[in-house]
């Protein structure tokens, strides 16, 4: 996520771009030091994902991580299906990664992620964005778990539309 985005920004007043991206950065070289490929998958393009991804890969000399900006679903979805792990900065990219079966980490940074993570009682590390300084890279990445069965979840979420389908069969 882009911190400088204004309406992201003004939701993290204890957490700076700076200090956000400079953590990112030091995450994807302990990961390259571990021997992963590093997609950075901009899912959200309206709110400057690519440029987060941008200023990343400016101040860094990686040599093993890309650039990706979602446009195609099919390439985004075969892209996280592939994936050992998932460093989720955004809410799909975490529910994607479990819907997979992939150890994800989360960048929790809203409340509808953390009910989530609380609802489906998800223990695997969760990475606090207004405190991510206080998270070692290492922790992170051996604490990353995989949430079994979400199944469930799946088909608990198609009800939450069925009052709203009845009242529109009657219209």
């Amino acid at each position: 996520i882009d911190l400088l985005y204004k309406s992201v920004s003004r939701k993290y007043q204890k957490v700076t771009a700076d200090v956000y991206e400079s953590w990112i950065s030091n995450l994807i070289i302990r990961l390259e030091q571990r021997g992963y490929q590093v997609i950075l998958m901009g899912f959200c393009t309206a709110e400057g994902d690519h440029y987060a991804i941008d200023r990343i890969l400016e101040k860094n000399h990686f040599h093993n991580t890309t650039k990706f900006i979602h446009h195609d679903i099919d390439k985004s979805l075969r892209i996280l299906k592939e994936a050992d792990l998932v460093i989720a900065t955004r809410f799909h990219a975490m529910i994607l990664g479990w819907t997979f079966g992939k150890k994800v980490v989360p960048i929790v940074y809203g409340n509808k992620m953390k009910q989530v993570i609380h609802d489906t009682g998800f223990d695997g590390c969760c990475v606090d964005i207004e405190n991510i300084d206080r998270y070692e890279p290492d922790f992170v990445i051996d604490h990353a778990k995989e949430l079994y069965d979400i199944s469930f979840y799946a088909d608990d979420s198609e009800k939450q539309f069925y009052g709203f389908d009845k009242w529109l069969a009657c219209k």
